[in-house]
């Protein structure tokens, strides 16, 4: 997890709402929180596990989270893992929703998909 821990600020999101609708956020949730878009995502070790938050100024989300260990947030049961060098984050519970993340340079890629519908978010380090 090393390699994620810090600041990273959005530079470039594709595909994104299309993804949120895919999961089941209602599109007028979506349009509420200012498409959701997360604009910085700060990552931190804790005492027992990683905080997660991904903070958009409208409806920010902090997770607090044990590698391997079943989590929920909302009606989705979530784990996340790392492996090659990738955080893996899966989702149950509504729909099946896998999302990956990693580090090239000073930049973590994010890419998820659910029931097909993809979307890609490129970060760099504060």
């Amino acid at each position: 997890m090393e390699p994620f821990l810090g600041t990273w600020n959005l530079v470039e999101s594709d595909n994104f709402e299309a993804f949120l609708e895919q999961v089941g956020v209602p599109k007028d949730k979506i349009i509420a929180a200012g498409g959701s878009q997360p604009r910085k995502i700060v990552i931190e070790k804790t005492a027992v596990g990683f905080k997660f938050s991904s903070l958009n100024g409208v409806q920010d989300v902090v997770i607090e989270f044990q590698l391997d260990k079943e989590f929920e947030i909302g009606p989705f049961k979530n784990t996340v893992s790392i492996g090659d060098g990738k955080m893996i984050q899966t989702q149950s519970g509504v729909k099946p929703t896998r999302i990956e993340r990693w580090v090239e340079g000073n930049k973590m890629i994010a890419s998820g998909e659910c029931e097909g519908v993809k979307y890609k978010q490129v970060y760099e380090r504060a």
